[in-house]
């Protein structure tokens, strides 16, 4: 009998084992958003601002590393692309990335609310409401990952509030405790273009890094012209011109046009059905007609810590020159701009060495300006 008991007892202990070890592979290594290599931790939270949920993903290798908080276009939810481009990142860093609410995974829990008012008209949607979770977001970050420096690294719109946010926290007495130690503003969009006026005014920076005389007054004349009476005054051959130009100048080297770029992206959707969804459909759609205000940001021009741009010369649906001119007139304790000339809007996940270095230019500077 004994013998008996002591077989059952080892063949149920051998069982829970091997569930375990399953529960460790299946929570660690194959999680339905992608592998990360090496040993790491992953946890979702549902943060509370008011009666909005945010819905927010932590991947973390250890509890002493530096937090980034991954700031989305609250109209493109984007937690499976951090994933898979910036996942390797764990082994030195706690990645934070996060949906508005009504956007992407938030959205379901709180689609009574947006139907209920309209939010895709935005009558709720707000400046407040996107700096307000934020700020949820970085206290979380703070109460979570105690005595680590965090770090903002903000995409397009996402740049954009992270940029009002610093304004805020710089002046505001009551947010200095939630001051961030740095950020990193990727693609941000100050001022919203059509896709046509914004490749000229690309294909306008590119003449001028060639010294192209004869494009660049091609270019600045075609802008004035659509500035004065629109895009579509401009007549055929002026249009036929500019589509020579575009085939050399916009599509050569641009990773946004990269038939290999794109079946990454389509692979990383095609994985996540479960992220992207009806309610993630729905919810970004209630974001299409949401832009900050260029005169709120073009105000935002002073921040307490270091800060960096980073953008890429083709980008077209956010002009480089456009930031290039908001960049010159902030003052920070430390700011740099990073460019390619090959990159469009997608530079985020097709040049991540920029990024890698602009986190160590930030991290050093951030030392330097606020110790260890």
């Amino acid at each position: 009998m004994k013998k008996r008991t002591f077989v059952i007892l080892i063949v149920t202990v051998s069982i829970i084992a091997i569930f375990a070890i399953i529960y460790t592979l299946v929570s660690t290594e194959n999680y339905l958003y992608g592998s990360i290599d090496g040993k790491f931790k992953h946890a979702e939270k549902t943060l509370k601002y008011g009666d909005f949920n945010i819905k927010t993903f932590i991947d973390y290798s250890s509890k002493n590393n530096p937090v980034i908080v991954f700031i989305p276009n609250p109209a493109s939810g984007f937690y499976p692309l951090i994933r898979n481009f910036y996942g390797d990142l764990t082994r030195e860093f706690t990645l934070i990335t996060f949906d508005f609410p009504f956007s992407a995974s938030s959205y379901n829990k709180n689609k009574h609310i947006a139907e209920d008012n309209g939010a895709s008209n935005n009558n709720i949607i707000s400046d407040e409401l996107l700096v307000g979770s934020l700020a949820k977001v970085v206290s979380y970050s703070k109460g979570r990952f105690p005595g680590q420096k965090v770090f903002f690294l903000g995409y397009r719109v996402g740049a954009s509030i992270a940029l009002m946010y610093s304004y805020v926290a710089s002046r505001n007495d009551e947010l200095t405790k939630l001051r961030v130690d740095g950020q990193i503003l990727v693609a941000t969009q100050i001022e919203q273009v059509d896709k046509d006026t914004g490749k000229i005014y690309a294909m306008l920076e590119i003449a001028k890094s060639q010294a192209d005389e004869r494009g660049m007054e091609f270019f600045e004349n075609m802008l004035k012209k659509i500035d004065n009476t629109g895009y579509e005054s401009l007549d055929e051959k002026e249009k036929q011109k500019i589509s020579q130009y575009e085939n050399v100048m916009l599509k050569d080297k641009n990773p946004g046009f990269s038939d290999e770029f794109n079946k990454v992206l389509y692979q990383v959707f095609e994985n996540n059905s479960k992220y992207y969804n009806d309610d993630y459909t729905k919810g970004i759609a209630n974001y299409q007609n949401y832009f900050v205000n260029p005169d709120v940001l073009y105000s935002c021009n002073f921040f307490d810590i270091p800060t960096i741009f980073i953008h890429g010369m083709k980008d077209y649906l956010s002009p480089i020159s456009k930031i290039r001119s908001y960049y010159l007139q902030i003052e920070t304790s430390y700011k740099n701009f990073y460019f390619d000339e090959d990159m469009d809007h997608w530079i985020l996940f097709s040049k991540k060495d920029f990024i890698v270095s602009a986190l160590d230019d930030l991290i050093k500077n951030s030392i330097e300006a606020y110790g260890n």
